[in-house]
């Protein structure tokens, strides 16, 4: 596992939400709200080289800060949440060796968009045919993205009791199942097409004092896996739930995964790896530091790779690149940050790794030692006129 120093860029705004659209170009997205504030509301392109963060080469300016973002699977279309709640909503032209251009929404279109408030999270279903959309009134609305009518509406009875704080599709049950983690600390899952609420996870030994899920997401690989984020005291933990033949989820795995909160949480397009960036760690008055982020195996959730203090703040989001070679991490210090994915740690954690160097080691000592112990017994054999015949054979 790498512990990288960090190298961070600045992009001129808070950083609030990320994206990785395929090629080589970023997506990374802020402001500072208000006019008044001189800070630009924007999404800002930033160009990737060898495996680092490049120049701001194009903008496109937004109603107001840009606090969510959801990126179509195919990564075509791209949706904001904006500081005000409402939606944005741009076509993305993926260009050769060229930096994508953003096509906003318009006319009625625009106009839809328009009728949503009080967005706080998004996400795409794996085939990007959903959109799903929590609210700060704890609604989970989810819409048919290509006509944008809404196909659910859990609210009130129907709904959650805080205000959500992320939603997931499972690929697994052909989209049909939503996770949601509220403000409340609570992750519910839903069969949203009967506005059913099917399970309610307990926190695990250890974790139940003081403990709040945080962020999820399932897995992307068929498995049934559900990853959950844990902040308890200051600290983040990933939790693994399995379903059972029973349909019933239980807890195969844990591990903390930071010193510090987590604040962002995503995982690979692949399914390998999870993706998690923290908030400050205080160790005493004198030391504070900041904005770890941290790439973790998803069937072990061991570190992989990590960056201490990728920035000065608070982490707001993390995204990967489409072919898992790398973490985006932005935060609220205007700055954006790449942590490698070492193509050796793909697939494998570094304790297996060792492991297996380990036991690679031990079978070539004990194939030496065993020839060593025939050329003995042949000399001490020779040594009373007894010689090998064919095979062995005395």
């Amino acid at each position: 596992m790498g512990k990288k120093k960090a190298q961070s860029s600045k992009y001129g705004a808070p950083l609030y939400c990320a994206a990785w659209p395929p090629g080589g170009y970023v997506l990374v997205a802020g402001g500072g709200g208000k006019k008044s504030s001189g800070i630009p509301n924007k999404i800002a392109i930033v160009q990737v080289s060898q495996g680092k963060l490049g120049a701001e080469v194009d903008s496109v300016a937004t109603k107001e800060a840009p606090l969510r973002m959801a990126l179509h699977p195919q990564g075509t279309s791209l949706v904001l949440a904006l500081g005000t709640g409402t939606l944005e909503r741009f076509d993305v032209e993926i260009r050769p060796e060229a930096p994508p251009v953003l096509h906003p929404a318009a006319g009625k279109e625009r106009e839809r968009l328009a009728g949503f408030a009080s967005v706080k999270c998004l996400a795409f279903s794996s085939d990007g045919r959903l959109l799903a959309m929590g609210g700060e009134d704890g609604s989970i609305t989810v819409l048919d993205y290509l006509t944008l009518r809404v196909l659910a509406d859990l609210r009130g009875e129907n709904g959650l009791r805080d205000a959500v704080r992320d939603v997931d599709f499972s690929p697994a049950h052909k989209d049909k199942v939503l996770a949601a983690t509220c403000e409340d600390g609570s992750c519910t899952l839903w069969a949203w097409e009967k506005q059913l609420q099917i399970a309610s996870l307990d926190l695990p030994q250890g974790l139940e004092k003081g403990g709040a899920f945080n962020r999820c997401r399932f897995a992307r690989d068929g498995s049934n896996a559900l990853f959950v984020t844990v902040n308890q005291r200051g600290e983040g933990h990933l939790l693994r739930w399995e379903q059972n033949e029973e349909g019933e989820l239980l807890l195969e795995r844990q591990a903390k995964a930071h010193a510090g909160a987590s604040t962002s949480f995503d995982i690979s397009p692949s399914g390998a790896y999870l993706g998690s960036a923290t908030s400050e760690v205080r160790f005493r008055p004198s030391l504070c530091l900041a904005g770890d982020a941290g790439v973790f195996n998803s069937a072990t959730l061991a570190p992989v790779s990590r960056t201490r203090a990728a920035h000065m703040v608070f982490a707001t989001a993390v995204a990967f690149e489409r072919g898992d070679s790398a973490l985006l991490s932005v935060s609220a210090d205007a700055s954006a940050h790449l942590t490698p994915i070492a193509p050796w740690g793909r697939g494998i954690s570094l304790v297996t790794l060792i492991l297996l160097l380990l036991v690679l080691l031990l079978a070539a000592l004990a194939a030496v030692w065993a020839l060593g112990l025939d050329v003995r017994l042949q000399q001490t054999l020779e040594r009373f006129g007894i010689r090998p015949g064919k095979h062995g054979e005395l």
